[in-house]
């Protein structure tokens, strides 16, 4: 090893261990020390592996290299458990394990030498690239779509599994430790400010991921009616934004409650907001689109239908009146007589061709002529 190696590593190894030692002493004085400890956990063993590359002589027989590498490799592992658990999912420490053991096994069963050299190079980039990618893929799959936190996490992490894939076919000529050859200086410049890249960037993420999705899920709640978990006018007012205002060939389809306050002064409110709640998960069920559907009144709906076809709109129109009386008379508590009425406003031709409006006054007409001439019925 260069002259210079040590100090290189050891730089990058303070700094590994302070950020380890940073996301343990926050967690647990936000009484999060479980989560914590699991944040800590990778720069933790990444710090303890650099100490050992720094000072191989700790170990009898500079045994601090192999011990050093295998921590830095299970650093990996970890850190892959704890984005895991980051994002909500359970942690697989028998595989992260079983598969850094196993690398640390190669050089007990192949013939010491060039051969043994190259293998072990090989499989720690493969594993060490492995990991990055199943961390990204469950930042993606979590939340990736939403949070644009997790989106640059996952593609971080998944640039380094595709730096760590794209070395394999060099291990044999690149030096250690980026290789199999013996180290040079360059190399070891190199390997660390990719690893310090990683750990900056990683933790800068990790950072800003809580407080992204907290706002975000402040946002949705926003947006959302906290009785039946549908959309809310303002998030109808922003799908017409979207959209530029009304868009050409869409029907709307109103419903509400029939005698609603009455069920309210009969039976209480909490039957009131029961069947509420009974006619979003109806609509849900119906409505070919749960994401457009809007509570927009007191017992009020809408739902908006990406078809004009009247036969069609008629046949959903039906499907919801008979699925809501169906589970009425299933509901928990006692049978209840409860129907919805049902308007419905089809716009064909080019989009703001008519106002959204317009066309929502005219379903709501349709709503009150089916009130008007029965009870049940769609119009």
């Amino acid at each position: 090893m260069t002259a210079y190696a040590p100090a290189i590593i050891g730089y990058s190894t303070a700094v590994t261990l302070l950020i380890g030692l940073a996301f343990l002493v926050s967690g647990v004085s936000n009484g999060r020390s479980s989560k914590a400890r699991w944040l800590a956990a990778p720069f933790l063993i990444g710090g303890a592996g650099g100490a050992f590359l720094t000072a191989p002589w700790i170990l009898p027989g500079e045994a601090g290299i192999p011990v050093g590498a295998f921590l830095l490799t299970l650093a990996y592992g970890f850190g892959w458990l704890a984005i895991r658990i980051k994002v909500g999912y359970r942690p697989r420490i028998g595989t992260a394990m079983l598969c850094c053991l196993a690398t640390a096994a190669l050089p007990f069963v192949i013939e010491p030498g060039r051969t043994s050299d190259v293998a072990c190079a090989m499989s720690r980039m493969l594993l060490v690239g492995g990991f990055n990618a199943l961390a990204a893929r469950d930042v993606w799959l979590a939340s990736g779509r939403a949070i644009h936190a997790a989106r640059l996490l996952a593609r971080v992490l998944g640039i380094c599994a595709a730096l760590e894939w794209a070395r394999v076919p060099f291990a044999a000529w690149l030096p250690k430790p980026l290789g199999a050859e013996p180290t040079a200086l360059w190399a070891v410049v190199a390997f660390n400010a990719q690893a310090m890249i990683e750990v900056l960037l990683v933790t800068a993420l990790l950072i800003a991921l809580p407080r992204e999705r907290q706002a975000a899920e402040h946002l949705r709640l926003a947006r959302r009616d906290p009785l039946t978990d549908l959309g809310n006018r303002r998030a109808l007012e922003e799908w017409l934004a979207r959209r530029g205002g009304c868009p050409g060939d869409i029907a709307l389809l109103t419903f509400d409650l029939d005698h609603f306050k009455s069920i309210n002064d009969n039976h209480g409110h909490a039957t009131g907001d029961q069947l509420l709640r009974m006619a979003a998960d109806v609509a849900r069920r119906v409505l070919p689109d749960s994401e457009t559907i809007y509570r927009i009144g007191g017992d009020e709906f809408l739902g908006i239908l990406p078809t004009t076809a009247e036969e069609d709109v008629r046949l959903i129109a039906d499907r919801l009146t008979a699925a809501f009386r169906h589970d009425a008379r299933l509901r928990p508590g006692g049978p209840i007589n409860a129907t919805l009425s049902v308007g419905t406003a089809i716009a064909v031709g080019r989009p703001m061709a008519i106002s959204f409006q317009a066309l929502l006054e005219r379903a709501d007409a349709a709503l009150y002529a089916a009130k008007r001439a029965r009870r049940e019925t769609g119009a």
